[in-house]
């Protein structure tokens, strides 16, 4: 069974492929908020942003930083 994070990484994740960070990120939340099961907190969503942010800073190219950036 997958927890509440495990599910938001997943579909975090799914979006990232095709959106920017920020666009995946609320997107994502706007799905978890209607897949009633599951539920993340406001300090939950702010962990889960600040945690892709820096993986995706360590881990892309300096293109995809500056779109995260700016």
């Amino acid at each position: 069974m997958f927890t509440q994070k495990t599910f938001c990484y997943i579909i975090f994740i799914l979006n990232y492929s095709k959106l920017s960070l920020k666009t995946a990120f609320n997107s994502s939340f706007i799905k978890l908020q209607n897949f009633k099961t599951f539920y993340l907190h406001k300090i939950s969503n702010i962990f889960l942003y600040f945690t892709f942010e820096i993986y995706i800073l360590k881990k892309s190219k300096r293109n995809v930083i500056h779109r995260i950036l700016f």
